[in-house]
């Protein structure tokens, strides 16, 4: 994941390059953190959804609130994304931790 934000303007065709071997992990903070401080998911939200949908585990109890930053930030350029189910499950996973 860290590869694609570095990417920077390359952000998308990193990403297709390297989807088939992302996988979920509880460990994603810095990456999620970095994505939303670059902005990236303003200028591409289809591919920084399917980014964070790749790598956010449900199972972390404590989800970081860039990810939220991050999930505006897509939203914010195309509000049609928010029906997406990889939108919806991120964004429910976000309140059911923070309901807690």
């Amino acid at each position: 994941m860290e590869l694609c934000v570095h990417a920077d303007s390359l952000f998308p065709e990193a990403f297709i390059l390297l989807e088939s071997m992302l996988v979920k992990t509880k460990h994603f903070y810095m990456p999620v953190k970095e994505l939303a401080e670059s902005k990236l998911a303003i200028k591409y939200p289809s591919e920084a959804l399917s980014l964070l949908n790749a790598v956010v585990d449900e199972a972390e109890q404590w989800p970081p609130s860039e990810l939220e930053t991050c999930l505006e930030q897509i939203s914010s350029v195309n509000s049609d994304i928010s029906s997406d189910a990889a939108f919806r499950r991120l964004r429910e996973y976000l309140n059911r931790y923070r309901s807690e």
